[in-house]
């Protein structure tokens, strides 16, 4: 567009318009800042003088500053600290613009025709004759414009941005205000307007530009689009007023932003005149704005400099309106908001400033743009910047062909410089600092997060990067960055790929050296990290630490999944090699970055040592350590650790309550470093120590509820001390619960009772010394403790159960205990309860009971030769501590003779609570209780404790968690109560909750035990055993099941119901059954005897046979079927015609049999009109308007042979058919639509002869509606039975309509039939249908069923077909 310059000012008026000093107002006028004295407006009259005195310049000035005085009152006055305006002067002055406005109006339409415009204006006319109204305005706008007096300019831009502004806060004045703005945008006038904005002088530029703003948001940017189309936003000039002034610019090197909200830079009001297109423009509208880079480039180019308002403004307008705007072209997004664009907005991260929100003090600037940055780069899709992408896998593997070609090994290790989909947040993500700025290490590691591919070249693009070591904010804010980077989640699916059914996983693995980045980044060499760790100071190597051990912790993550992966192929396939191989050179990889695991050993002495040893030291550098040994052993192979010494000084320091936390995390992990490397002396005796290493450790860590490690650390000990366990014969190994954990329950209560006084703590220190001794004899001699338990166990009954060789040692050495002068008596009573109490834990974990039964006969004896008072047993626990599930039994030694209620009750409450550690040997308690018949009033509540305890360990995330599953599964699985009372509701909501994905090995004895049942079950087919049957019985097992009910040998026997539920759990697993077994399902059908139990089952056999198909199958047994005579084809279809009707598309000679069938007998024997119904429910469909068409294919023979049996139909039979079975009437709905020939008058007078208004079924509805649709209307007696069926439905529906409060659904049936029947044009109401009956439909529906849909949808057909005067 080409901008004409503005006009010189005459001469003379140069000193005119100076600004004249400050005077002091007049009562009766105000002054403004040019000198001119501001009028007080007091009618409508005085505005239209004010504003057409263009006498001179300062007239006219002076009228319109005059003007926007009086608008400034027509709002309510919001400022503090002045004389707040009344509310009457607004609502007085509101009315005398709204005078005004009027008399503007009815002034242009008076001179509409054959005038011309004002004097400066130009002779434009609109097709509205529009161009007349407003001419006021118009006109000293245009004489503003021709004199070039800025100080005119100014005013009169401001007051008419000021009269839109109010226009659009009065609704009655909204349409003279859409006029006013229509003609500003105007040709003639939008070239004064857009002469305004590129005036040379602020004071003009901003009041035209703040116009343009009011009209582009005037009444909800009604004209924003024509605004746009107005301007020539290309032109040069326009782009200039975004580039902030020299001296703005010299300024703000001081302070950035310091801008007054009243004055607002002339910057400032052009960006909000652009954010108004972004707020009110439709989508092709703010492309176009996009698309100009002489606005887009400096309006980012200067934001660091802008108010933080304004920037806040820009950023939310962007957001909310341009990047969440789906309609907005991601490819103009893209363009925009480019690498160039996005590092702009990131270096307002150095702006702290605050953002005076309403609500929100603490909002900065770097927090906008942190979370505009964040909704930008973060989420895929959104803003035309983030995509999604493979992961760790390049974009090419979405090509199906590279998930199945074999690749080599160096391309797959070396993939690099491959495509990535995110190219503009990779150059972005380079210029961000995250060692420097927390916001920015936010940013980086949450891109990261959502486009894994980036972490990659992110290091290889970024060589300004130097991990050396120093003591210095950037290494450490470094080194923070790489560890959060580190432990980031894995992508999605593991790797990138989420599979599903139409994306499936790539068969290979991502390339090494892409995923190692992610690992451990290129620039932690092993020289790098090994001068971290030797560096002379404990921050920098501890950081350095840290950094490693996230690092291990991600590789043990990646290779687990790689693992998981390899899995899922057979071990001999290439694609599981391929994995395997991944998992090998991911290793070698990490290694080679890593320090020597003898560099770890120098640091972890090192930190132990020193003068002042660091805790935290030792414990980060021995987990470290423990990970080398734990994830990579093979670089570890020959670099021995002794663990003893760190051991002995542990055990040496004191009592646990002495040793702090750190220290035990510390020796947690040296314990499992021992266990793979071995070489701990756990069964040496220091000098003078009272217990072997062994019971030392179990004292510390097991016993003495050091909360510092965790329920995980206490794992990892008991881990440990069990593979030392292992290594002897202390214990049998046979059991499924480990013996280990009955013995730590059993010293459980002794080592609560040790805590609560002195005598106490001496008893527990001799129960402990005593039991260290006995496994120390079991270490030095197993063999004489393993012939112990051979013999023992020769005397007992048969069959035997393992027997733990430590028994018998305890035994043989009670005897001594007893007759011990250094033992008081106490001390020997609570070592035998408590030697009970653990002899009852191994019976409880199955172990041999005749044994153990025999061994506390001896301990009973003996105890009573003791003088002292039996102390409290054992298990009796104060109220305040949290109870265990071995104190449901009373006794020590764990017999079922009775069980304690209370505590009980008191055990589901802890557990409800989770104050329970749950283990397996608490699944064993309660099987254990659940054997005994006598606890029938208590078994409730112990089936309620058994599921609750499942449901706590399912849903712990302790690591240990998995085992324990593993366990308990196999306790289930094996559990005689379960397997017995599997089919009992609450029993099989254990097994399904235990047993999520179904089948497993452990339910192996179950499963055996349902196959026993059913085969002697005649019961009825329950929930629970459907249940049982699909969810846990394998499919070969139930195929074999049904085989063997439905044996031939015993065919003539009543079928058992729990047939009926087997071929159900088939039918839904879509499992096909073999020949025999079909062939004496079909068999049992037949059989006379089962009439009374046979619908069920009749109809899951119909289910199975539609669902199959196997063709060959069912042709082999409809052979078998038919060799034993026709008789058995006849029984079939007299029983359940349904069966032979799924039959009859699948196998030919089923369907030549129903044919044959059907000539011979008629419709008026009942299974024949079913067999036909269904025959013409296979070769048929319905098409819209409940017509029925022959699908393609169908032979003519067979429509014809059909034909026949229809048409030989007489009347009578007709009626008696329908009489036996109305539900054939969907037969002859089928027969209307596929012989429209045929004739319906029988069938049509038996259902209007029934005068039942109540008896209409929808199955009446849609054969009434079907026959006025295939068949022709025709005249006489046929035509007159059409009109009588369509009235009685809709006085059927009258009355429904009217007396059911809720409609039923049956009622909702026939109202969408009779819809559908008017919607298909095949009724003419006019002549069918008499008003009054529509009428009263109408009134009927509109009165009480308002609010239903169906019926709302049917009165507007009603009158959309036929308009009535109701």
């Amino acid at each position: 567009m080409t901008m004409s310059k503005p006009t010189k000012r005459p001469y003379g008026e140069i000193s005119t318009f100076h600004a004249a000093k400050r005077r002091k107002p007049n009562n009766g006028s105000r002054t403004t800042n040019t000198g001119l004295v501001q009028e007080t407006i007091l009618h409508a009259r005085q505005i239209q003088v004010l504003l057409t005195d263009i006498s001179s310049p300062q007239a006219l000035q002076k009228g319109y500053v005059s003007f926007r005085g009086f608008l400034q009152g027509c709002v309510p006055d919001r400022t503090v600290g002045e004389e707040r305006r009344s509310g009457t002067e607004v609502v007085r002055n509101k009315a005398i613009l709204r005078e005004w406005v009027e008399s503007e109006m009815k002034s242009g339409e008076e001179k509409r025709k054959g005038k011309k415009s004002g004097r400066f204006g130009g002779e434009e006319q609109d097709e509205d004759g529009e161009v007349e109204k407003w001419k006021t305005v118009v006109d000293g706008l245009g004489f503003a414009s021709q004199s070039g007096n800025q100080y005119l300019l100014s005013a009169v831009a401001s007051a008419l941005a000021l009269l839109v502004r109010t226009m659009s806060s009065v609704p009655e004045l909204t349409t003279p205000g859409t006029t006013l703005c229509r003609i500003l945008l105007f040709q003639a006038n939008i070239k004064l307007l857009l002469r305004g904005i590129t005036f040379h002088q602020d004071r003009v530029s901003s009041p035209f530009l703040r116009l343009l703003t009011e009209i582009n948001k005037f009444n909800f940017g009604e004209l924003c689009p024509t605004l746009y189309s107005s301007i020539d936003f290309a032109t040069k000039d326009l782009g200039r007023n975004l580039e902030p002034k020299k001296a703005a610019l010299v300024r703000d090197r001081c302070k950035i932003g310091d801008e007054d909200p009243n004055r607002p830079a002339l910057r400032t009001v052009y960006v909000r005149f652009l954010l108004s297109f972004f707020h009110f423009g439709t989508p092709s509208v703010k492309e176009g704005v996009l698309g100009h880079r002489n606005l887009i480039t400096p309006l980012f180019k200067h934001i660091k400099l802008d108010p933080p308002q304004l920037v806040h403004d820009i950023l939310e307008a962007l957001r909310t309106k341009v990047v969440n705007d789906g309609n907005v072209q991601r490819g103009v997004k893209s363009q925009v908001f480019n690498e160039w664009v996005l590092g702009h907005i990131s270096a307002l991260y150095t702006r702290p400033e605050p953002i005076n929100e309403e609500g929100d003090q603490s909002k900065t600037v770097a927090r906008v743009a942190h979370e505009f940055l964040l909704n930008i780069c973060t989420k895929p899709g959104v803003g035309g910047v983030c995509f999604q992408d493979n992961g760790w896998y390049p974009p090419s593997v979405s090509n199906p062909d590279i998930t199945t070609h074999t690749s080599s090994n160096e391309d797959r290790f070396t993939q690099l410089g491959q495509r990535i989909f995110n190219r503009t947040l990779s150059v972005f993500i380079a210029t961000l600092k995250p060692f420097a700025d927390t916001l920015q290490q936010d940013l980086l590691l949450a891109i990261c997060t959502c486009c894994p591919e980036l972490v990659s070249p992110y290091f290889s693009s970024t060589s300004t990067f130097s991990f050396d070591p120093k003591l210095s904010a950037t290494w450490i804010g470094f080194s923070t960055f790489l560890t959060s980077l580190v432990s980031l989640p894995l992508p999605k699916g593991g790797f990138g790929i989420e599979a599903d059914e139409h994306n499936p996983h790539p068969h290979y693995p991502p390339a090494v050296r892409v995923v190692i980045e992610s690992i451990l980044p290129k620039v932690c060499t092993r020289q790098v990290l090994t001068k971290s760790l030797q560096y002379d100071n404990a921050l920098v190597c501890y950081f350095s630490m840290r950094l490693l051990v996230s690092a291990f912790k991600k590789l043990d993550q990646v290779m687990a999944g790689m693992e998981k992966m390899a899995n899922t192929f057979s071990s001999e396939s290439p694609m599981a090699r391929e994995w395997r191989v991944a998992i090998y050179e991911l290793g070698e990889e990490f290694s080679r970055r890593i320090p020597e695991v003898g560099v770890m050993m120098g640091v972890y002495n090192s930190s132990s040592s020193s003068s002042a040893p660091n805790s935290l030291a030792r414990e980060v550098s021995a987990k470290l350590l423990m990970q080398y040994y734990t994830l990579l052993p093979e670089i570890v192979l020959g670099k021995r650790f002794d663990v003893n010494l760190p051991l002995v000084q542990f055990l040496e320091s004191g009592d646990a309550g002495d040793v702090t936390g750190m220290r035990l995390l510390e020796i947690s992990h040296l314990l499992n470093i021992a266990k793979g490397a071995g070489g701990v002396k756990w069964w040496s005796k220091r000098a003078g120590a009272s217990y072997s290493n062994f019971t030392a450790v179990l004292l510390r860590f097991c016993l003495s509820g050091s909360g510092a490690l965790g329920a995980d650390g206490v794992w990892g000990v008991k881990k440990v001390l069990k593979s030392a366990l292992e290594q002897t014969h202390i214990f049998q190994q046979e059991t499924d619960v480990d013996p280990f954990d009955a013995l730590l329950e059993s010293l459980s209560p002794v080592t609560a009772r040790a805590t609560s006084s002195t005598s106490s703590k001496k008893v527990f220190t001799k129960i402990l010394a005593f039991l260290d001794d006995c496994m120390l004899r079991s270490v030095q001699t197993p063999f004489r403790y393993l012939d112990g338990v051979a013999e023992l166990i020769k005397t007992l009954p048969t069959p035997q159960s393992p027997l733990s060789p430590l028994v018998i040692v305890l035994a043989g050495q009670v005897p001594f205990l007893l007759t011990s002068t250094s033992t008081d008596d106490i001390t020997k009573k609570e070592t035998i309860l408590w030697l009970e109490r653990f002899l009852g834990n191994l019976r409880l974990i199955s172990e041999n009971g005749h044994a153990i039964g025999e061994i506390m006969q001896r301990l009973e004896k003996a105890r009573a030769t003791l003088s002292s008072p039996r102390p409290p047993p054992p298990h009796s626990e104060p109220q305040s501590q949290t109870p265990r599930v071995r104190a449901i039994f009373p006794n020590s030694d764990a017999t079922i003779a009775e069980l304690d209620a209370t505590m009980l009750d008191r055990v589901l409450s802890a557990v409800v609570e989770g104050e329970v550690d749950v283990t397996p040997f608490d699944i064993a308690v309660v099987l254990h209780a659940l054997v005994d018949h006598t606890h029938t009033q208590l078994e409730g509540k112990l089936f309620d404790l058994l599921e609750l305890l499942i449901a706590q360990l399912k849903a712990s995330e302790a690591e240990d968690g998995h085992e324990k599953i593993s366990k308990v599964k196999i306790l289930i699985g094996k559990s005689s109560v379960v397997s017995r009372r599997c089919f009992e509701r609450k029993v099989t909501g254990i097994l399904s909750m235990l047993f999520e994905d179904g089948y497993e090995e452990a339910l192996e004895p179950l499963v055996e035990g349902i196959e026993k049942f059913t085969a002697v079950y005649e019961g009825e087919m329950s929930k629970n055993l459907e249940t049982l049957f699909s969810k846990f019985v394998p499919e070969d097992r139930l195929t074999r099941m049904i085989s063997t009910l439905v044996d031939p040998r015993s065919s003539e026997r009543m079928a058992p119901r729990i047939v009926t539920g087997l071929v159900k759990c088939v039918t839904e697993k879509k499992i096909t059954l073999d020949a025999n077994a079909l062939s004496g399902l079909f068999t049992l059908a037949t059989i006379k005897d089962t009439q009374e139990e046979a619908d069920d089952f009749l109809n899951v056999l119909a289910q199975y046979i539609s669902r199959t198909d196997n063709v060959a199958l069912l042709e082999n047994v409809v052979a078998k079927l038919m060799e034993r005579g026709a008789t058995s084809m006849v029984k079939l279809a007299t029983r359940k015609p349904e069966l032979i009707g799924s039959l009859v598309g699948k196998v030919d000679e089923v369907k030549a049999w129903t044919l044959q069938y059907l000539q011979a007998k008629g419709l008026e024997v009942y299974p024949a009109s079913v067999l036909l119904n269904a025959l013409l429910g296979i070769l048929s469909k319905e098409e819209e308007g409940q017509k029925y068409m022959w699908l393609d294919g169908v032979d003519q023979e067979i429509k014809d042979e059909l034909g026949k049996v229809i048409k030989s139909m007489k009347e009578f039979t007709a009626a008696e058919v329908l009489s036996k079975s109305p539900e054939v009437l969907s037969l002859f709905r089928r027969a209307a639509g596929l012989w429209p020939e045929m004739d319906m008058k029988g069938i049509l007078e038996y259902i209007l002869g029934d005068k039942l208004r109540n008896n209409i079924t929808p199955e009446i509805v849609s054969f009434v509606s079907s026959l006025l649709i295939s068949t022709k209307d025709g005249k006489g007696e046929l035509q007159v039975a059409k009109k009588t069926g369509l009235l009685m439905i809709l006085d059927h529906l009258t009355r429904r309509f009217g007396e059911e409060k809720v409609l039923s659904e049956k009622s909702t049936f026939v109202a969408n039939a009779f819809g559908r029947l008017l919607r298909a044009n095949k009724v003419n109401l006019s002549d069918w249908v008499p008003r009054g009956s529509l009428n009263a439909l109408l009134e009927a529906s509109l009165e009480k069923k308002i609010n239903v849909e169906e019926v709302i949808e049917l009165c507007a057909i009603i009158v959309d077909k036929k308009p009535l005067g109701v």
